[in-house]
């Protein structure tokens, strides 16, 4: 983590790194009123900077901030366990759909969702991937009509060759848009315009755009719009072909 005086860095795609959860949590406390009847959604694409924004929301002491695992686990990455019945949010919200139940009914009651989507065991998705960022948008909007949107973003291009090398990814993604014949790179410009159509039609929503890829920009817009701590900012899950957050 950059001291006060430091530059923020951008992303290195010729970096090795691990997941880490681990980091000197910031003295300083954040300053925005955080409600979970108006939480944080982050609406980006898997790959594009979840975890950092994970660890930035949980190093500024923000309560209650859910990546990837929910309902009483006390992990942010799978394997997901902990108390009463834990397990992915997309498995959650999955279920929710499948018995006409509210999405995100029963799920936990976070202010900040770092990362909704993920492979679940349920249904067809047990060899695809559940984006409830892109194919259900009404429903979560329904269930929080004025939650805060995060659409993290980083070059198309970067990406397409970022989810080609990260284990199955590529094939899940194929399968949860049934066979396109579009380009990666066209489904994630895609998913771009469809959350800024959508707000534009939808104006009780906060929108807040982050590249990340522009690790001091990225930083400091989080921090504005939410009084983080800038100096939380760091890159998680990195390997040594492409920046695979």
């Amino acid at each position: 983590k950059p001291t006060s005086n430091e530059t923020i860095p951008a992303f290195d795609l010729n970096v090795e790194t691990t997941v880490s959860t681990t980091y000197n949590v910031s003295s300083k406390p954040h300053s925005w009123s955080f409600d979970r009847h108006r939480p944080v959604m982050v609406m980006g694409m898997p790959k594009s900077g979840t975890t950092t924004i994970y660890e930035m929301f949980r190093c500024s002491h923000v309560p209650n901030v859910s990546h990837y695992c929910c309902c009483g686990s006390s992990r942010d990455h799978p394997p997901c366990f902990g108390k009463r019945r834990a397990g992915t949010m997309a498995e959650c919200m999955l279920k929710n759909l499948e018995k006409n139940r509210s999405i995100l009914d029963q799920c936990g009651d976070y202010t900040v969702y770092a990362q909704m989507d993920g492979e679940a065991q349920v249904g067809n998705f047990s060899q695809s991937i559940f984006l409830p960022q892109h194919f259900h948008l009404n429903e979560l909007h329904d269930y929080f009509p004025n939650s805060d949107w995060i659409l993290n973003l980083r070059p198309a291009e970067q990406w397409a060759v970022s989810v080609t090398n990260w284990f199955e990814l590529r094939m899940r993604f194929r399968r949860a848009f049934k066979g396109s014949k579009k380009s990666l790179s066209k489904i994630y410009n895609l998913h771009t315009q469809l959350i800024r159509d959508f707000i534009q039609n939808h104006p009780s929503h906060r929108l807040i755009e982050i590249n990340i890829t522009d690790g001091e920009q990225a930083a400091r817009k989080l921090a504005d719009a939410f009084g983080l701590d800038v100096n939380c900012w760091s890159h998680q899950n990195k390997n040594k072909r492409t920046a695979t957050t």
